[in-house]
């Protein structure tokens, strides 16, 4: 998959650290995932449900980020769970 085509695929957004969850991804159609950018650490936090509409549950003050602005750790994760 070329990079240029992520954020056509995955809507990221950044609490800044507020919460554990801080990462929270939409992935098209139907895919919620929140992480704190560590998925593969025995301490980290990664969650994923599915969601039956898209609807964008997100605090005003989080922040629109690229697909490329994520931890490359969580990059990684999100291509294996594209792959799935």
């Amino acid at each position: 998959m070329a990079t240029q085509h992520l954020d056509l695929k995955f809507h990221c957004f950044d609490n800044e650290g507020r919460t554990i969850d801080r990462y929270t991804i939409f992935i098209h159609p139907d895919i919620v995932i929140t992480s704190d950018g560590k998925p593969n650490h025995p301490q980290g936090f990664y969650q994923h449900d599915h969601i039956t509409e898209y609807e964008l549950d997100i605090n005003e003050d989080d922040k629109v980020i690229s697909y490329q602005e994520l931890p490359t750790e969580l990059q990684g994760k999100l291509i294996e769970e594209m792959e799935e």
